[in-house]
Formats: C-alpha cells, structure tokens, sequence
C-alpha cells in the first residue's frame, strides 16, 4: 500500500539531488540570485524527503520484508512502537525544517507563541482570582446562613 508513494519519493529525491548537485551555475545577477533561492528550497525539500524515506524505512520493512522474522517473539511490540514512533515524527520534523527555513512561517509562529503566552494569566493575576473566589465563597455563605 505504502509501496508506490515510497518509490515515488525516493526515485524524486534522488532526480533532485542530481539536479542541486550538478545544476549549473549562472552569471547573470537576478538569475544567479533566483538560482541560489531555487537552491535553498531545493535543499529544504531534499531534506524533507530525507527525511520521509528515513523515518517511514523501517516501518516498511516491519511490516513487510522482516514481518515474519518479528511476529511472535518478545521484542515484537518494541520494535513496532519504535518503527510507527518513528513514522509519526516524520510530521514534527517536516514542521521543524520548515521553521527553519521559511521565514514567514517562523514569524507567523512567533507571533502565535507569543499571543498565547499573553492570554495566560501571570502568578499574581491568579492570586488575585483566588482571592476574589475565597472572598466571594465567604459573602456568599454569610448572606446564606
């Protein structure tokens, strides 16, 4: 199942590390810069495939080429968990490669953190809220009895 999206990835990373590593090079300044541009994010999406192909590897080969060599021992659990842990950090580092290299989404995260760490109420802040409840609990049980 996961067979042809695999081969597809790894035939296309290695087209582009043929093609980062042996483009040409150019003299003119706009080109030259526009080549250096394409370079970088050619780079980024030759990790992210790197990555793929690194982190999905040994899921595959659990669960088809080794399957039989695994089911039925002792390690078969631990060795399942560590290939499908494996498999789902590809997410978390495709997110981490993209952080590092694009600057709008870095900034666009910065600006999600830091709006989130201000709706957070301060130590202080949350005091005060206790002690307006406590203060509150007590007029209210006062006016009760």
């Amino acid at each position: 199942m996961y067979i042809i999206p695999f081969s597809v990835i790894v035939i296309c990373t290695l087209l582009t590390i043929n093609k980062l590593f042996v483009g040409q090079i150019s003299t003119n300044d706009q080109l030259a810069r526009s080549a250096y541009r394409n370079r970088r994010i050619s780079f980024m999406l030759l990790l992210m495939c790197l990555a793929y192909i690194i982190c999905t590897l040994p899921n595959r080969l659990c669960f088809s080429v080794f399957k039989d060599q695994i089911m039925g021992h002792d390690y078969t659990d631990t060795v399942l968990l560590g290939s499908n842990t494996l498999m789902y950090a590809r997410n978390a580092i495709d997110i981490f490669f993209l952080y590092i290299s694009v600057p709008a989404f870095r900034e666009d995260v910065n600006k999600l953190v830091l709006k989130c760490i201000r709706k957070m109420p301060t130590e202080n802040e949350l005091m005060q809220r206790t002690q307006q409840t406590r203060q509150t609990r007590q007029t209210t049980t006062r006016n009760n009895n």
